[in-house]
């Protein structure tokens, strides 16, 4: 396991330009249709409910603002729930070495 450093937190906040809106969204693996939805301004709490969703095997996507806006303007004016391919435009990846935000519209 590697240990998370003060720099890797930096990093990371740099790259998402100080974002404060946090969106932790579950989906079912068989049909890719959404299961829950977390919102908040804490990271470390969203981060905690992105593992827990994992730990259920349910696919997880972590977004912002944004990503959060395009999901509930898609399910009210669709009146379905999202499903994981329709959301995955959204999807803030966090890797070992970069930090990639996708709002591919």
């Amino acid at each position: 396991m590697k240990k998370v450093t003060k720099k890797m937190v930096a990093d990371f906040l740099t790259a998402t330009k100080g974002e404060t809106n946090w969106t932790v969204i579950s989906f079912n693996k068989n049909t890719g249709v959404r299961e829950f939805g977390y919102g908040g301004y804490n990271f470390m709490q969203a981060f905690a409910v992105m593992t827990q969703e994992l730990h259920k095997g349910l696919d997880v996507i972590l977004t912002d603002k944004a990503g959060w806006d395009y999901h509930n303007d898609f399910e009210f004016k669709n009146h379905r729930r999202i499903t994981y391919n329709e959301m995955k435009p959204y999807e803030i990846v966090v890797g070992e070495y970069s930090f990639e935000i996708r709002h591919f519209n």
